[in-house]
């Protein structure tokens, strides 16, 4: 049996792991509440709780047989909280067109002179809708953790990910 974080009794011959409740709970990302009032506060905790709950369940090692992580930062957040797991886990990134997504130096000095940042200024790209890793604040506490200074990080929308996507290569 495969499945992608489904909660079954049955045990799993193989389990995909595209999102760690454990670890993002431990982080420092502020609330996942929608709104900021206490009713939306108090459910966004009992909901990080049931998914970090149910997390830990279906990762049982008496209950799953092998694990795919989506990333390798999936998989380093799986290792440390679930060590049990790791002679079990492997890494399938998620797919990448490396053809068209491959370095070309023209449109990224185009790009960067678009968006007023220097050709050696790091640049952090944030791209999806987990609006915890990847909101401004999201985006904040993972520069603080950088060993090194991102001076710049960019978050957008799906558009804008299709901008960069459709750009010449």
């Amino acid at each position: 049996m495969h499945t992608t974080g489904a909660i079954v009794p049955a045990p799993i011959d193989v389990l995909t792991v595209h999102f760690c409740h454990r670890a993002y709970n431990r982080m420092s990302v502020g609330s996942r509440a929608s709104r900021d009032t206490p009713a939306h506060r108090v459910n966004a905790r009992l909901a990080a709780g049931v998914a970090e709950f149910g997390e830990r369940w279906s990762l049982r090692p008496s209950h799953v047989r092998s694990a795919i992580a989506v990333s390798t930062g999936v998989r380093r957040e799986v290792e440390a909280l679930y060590p049990a797991l790791r002679d079990r886990l492997s890494p399938i990134h998620h797919g990448v067109d490396l053809d068209r997504f491959r370095s070309n130096p023209a449109t990224r000095a185009t790009t960067r002179a678009t968006w007023d940042v220097d050709l050696d200024e790091l640049v952090a790209l944030f791209v999806g809708g987990d609006k915890g890793r990847r909101s401004r604040m999201g985006i904040a506490a993972h520069q603080a953790a950088l060993p090194y200074t991102c001076d710049a990080a960019v978050h957008g929308p799906l558009a804008l990910y299709d901008r960069l996507a459709s750009l010449d290569p």
